[in-house]
């Protein structure tokens, strides 16, 4: 997967694969980007009444040099409300699909 995260104005060009794909989740790893590593794992649980927990693991180490040091801790800050608007998101999508 490749995409382009903009940062303001600045453009953060980013190249991803996908592993370990099963019905309990999967994980992406970056093979580009503004991180050393980065590696995000998405488990899946079944809590019962038609309800999935979704827990998010992330391992980042930023990369060495002042300017990537200072974008990988603004894109890690920024890390929350970024979950929070995906969390809202796919719960807005999963139910307009019930309905």
């Amino acid at each position: 997967m490749q995409f382009t995260l903009w940062f303001g104005f600045i453009p953060l060009h980013w190249h991803a694969r996908f592993e370990d794909l099963s019905p309990n989740g999967f994980i992406d790893r970056q093979l580009t980007g503004p991180y050393k590593t980065w590696v995000h794992k998405h488990t899946y649980h079944d809590i019962g009444l038609g309800k999935t927990e979704i827990i998010d693991e992330i391992h980042a180490e930023f990369k060495s040099g002042l300017w990537w040091r200072l974008i990988g801790r603004l894109l890690w800050a920024g890390m929350p409300v970024l979950f929070a608007y995906r969390a809202w998101k796919t719960r807005r999508e999963l139910e307009s699909k019930i309905q």
